[in-house]
């Protein structure tokens, strides 16, 4: 037998030879004397033919059982294969971020909450979080909306200048739903004089479809001498 299991034509004329004479010498005289002639030799060309038969036959066997087992594991390949084609092509593309359209809805929240402080009535803006937490300078952090509203209240009644806010950087998540803003502020006094200018940064999270701050904090340059 090779090392690939087959059985090569010298193996089979061996193991017919051998199976032969084994035969021949479980025949007793008697059995000799009554097979003489033709009758003998049909015998054992009979049983050689039936000793390569089944020779021939395990060897056939191994053969399917071999190339069975070869379409298998070709057929779990190809199955594998066209999982994997499939799965990439149920891919949806990676959404492209529009960082400057983003910055521009970020800068028109920062006017309009500029533009409540500045009227004197500071109401529902849309522009934090109900969540929201406020880092001012020199203060603890003012925790929810209703705290930070009610603190640029008492703020907006002391007095009579005006603020200014611009969007320097956005940075923008993958998924679009987080920004962190970048910005400086300005304040102006009731004759347009800046008085004091900063920077600021505040953190977004779009709920609703809508961005909210969720954080923010500033710190101020000081005073603009006059």
């Amino acid at each position: 037998m090779n090392q690939d299991g087959s059985i090569t034509y010298l193996n089979w004329s061996r193991a017919a030879f051998i199976y032969l004479h084994e035969i021949n010498s479980r025949i007793t005289n008697v059995t000799v004397l009554r097979l003489k002639g033709k009758n003998f030799w049909v015998m054992v060309y009979f049983y050689l033919f039936l000793s390569l038969y089944v020779l021939f036959s395990n060897n056939v066997r191994i053969f399917i059982m071999k190339n069975m087992i070869a379409k298998s594991v070709l057929s779990g390949l190809m199955t594998s294969l066209l999982f994997a084609c499939n799965e990439k092509k149920e891919e949806q593309p990676a959404s492209t971020i529009d960082k400057d359209l983003i910055k521009r809805e970020i800068q028109a929240k920062e006017d309009s909450f500029a533009a409540v402080y500045n009227s004197g009535q500071v109401r529902n803006i849309g522009y934090y979080a109900d969540d929201a937490i406020s880092f001012f300078q020199n203060r603890p952090p003012l925790i929810g909306r209703d705290s930070i509203v009610s603190f640029l209240k008492n703020d907006i009644h002391s007095n009579a200048d005006e603020i200014s806010f611009k969007t320097n950087e956005v940075f923008v998540s993958n998924d679009g739903n987080l920004v962190v803003e970048i910005g400086a502020f300005l304040v102006i006094d009731s004759l347009d004089v800046p008085i004091n200018r900063g920077n600021y940064m505040s953190v977004f999270e779009k709920r609703n479809g809508k961005y909210v701050a969720v954080r923010d904090m500033s710190a101020s340059d000081g005073s603009i001498a006059r």
